[in-house]
């Protein structure tokens, strides 16, 4: 062992193997654990907090990736949507939710609830859409379809296609 560390300390480094990083490979450039942001709009307001579990940035992707990702709607009317998976990408602000998307109201009873597959937000819109199966409840009253599109400024919804459902009447 002490002849290794002899060697090791006066040997020629043009000799020895340099650990080097290629710069054409994709490396985790950055990494958080348990973490939330907040988004502010042009007047200091919060726009939207973002949490999850887990955040991954690697160097070549235009992606970050989240697990367990809950994003909140702070503006207009609010929201909290949740799923196993996220995509953010910053430079087209977007968030893209993956695998069991749950979208709620917040703040309203009964809350208008939200289920399919995956979203795409585009948070400087505040646009929500899919193109996966939806299923929206308030209490008792059942909407389903395939693709949707949901303006929070404008509060209006589109279902896209294969609309069916029935709407319980309020005691």
């Amino acid at each position: 062992f002490s002849a290794w560390v002899w060697w090791s300390i006066t040997s020629d480094p043009d000799e020895q193997t340099v650990l080097s990083l290629d710069p054409d490979a994709d490396y985790l450039e950055l990494f958080m654990n348990d973490f939330e942001i907040t988004r502010m709009d042009d007047t200091g307001m919060p726009r939207y907090t973002l949490s999850g579990k887990r955040l991954e940035k690697y160097r070549q992707a235009e992606e970050s990736y989240i697990d367990m990702p809950v994003f909140l709607l702070m503006q207009q009317n609010r929201w909290r949507l949740s799923a196993r998976k996220a995509e953010v990408n910053d430079k087209e602000e977007t968030i893209r939710l993956i695998d069991d998307v749950v979208m709620k109201q917040i703040e309203t009873e009964p809350a208008i609830v939200i289920t399919t597959q995956s979203i795409m937000i585009d948070t400087r819109t505040q646009i929500a859409q899919t193109q996966d199966a939806v299923k929206i409840t308030q209490g008792g009253s059942e909407l389903n379809g395939i693709g949707m599109v949901y303006n929070n400024l404008s509060s209006e919804m589109e279902l896209s296609s294969e609309v069916n459902g029935f709407f319980q009447r309020a005691p």
